[in-house]
């Protein structure tokens, strides 16, 4: 794994341009996604410290991508952003190994917040 790898997921393509300035500002790297298809062929592909992946994504949603995703990578971080934070899709999310669950837009201190706790 890559410790300063970080996989970002997210059909709105202007969002994954914001998250990925802001995780490469904090000097990680950044690989993006703009489908949970595209998602799981990068991490076939490398290791990642850290998955941020949307809830509301075309086709598969970002459970979905997470259930998958720890298939192949089951020490995978995981925050997932969403735009309703609801108990059920907290529940859910806990389920399916995700690490935190933030409301949707998140604030910039926020992510560099956890990637300083990260390292």
């Amino acid at each position: 794994m890559d410790r300063r790898s970080i996989l970002v997921v997210d059909d709105d393509a202007v969002y994954l341009n914001l998250m990925k300035s802001i995780i490469e500002q904090m000097e990680y790297t950044a690989d993006t996604a703009v489908s949970a298809n595209d998602a799981l062929r990068l991490l076939e592909a490398s290791r990642y410290r850290l998955m941020i992946t949307d809830m509301s994504m075309p086709g598969t949603n970002g459970l979905e991508l997470t259930v998958k995703a720890k298939k192949i990578a089951p020490d995978l971080n995981v925050v997932m952003l969403t735009g309703d934070v609801s108990p059920e899709l907290l529940v859910r999310a806990t389920e399916a190994g995700i690490s935190e669950l933030w409301q949707k837009p998140c604030q910039a201190n926020r992510i560099r917040r956890l990637l300083r706790d990260l390292q």
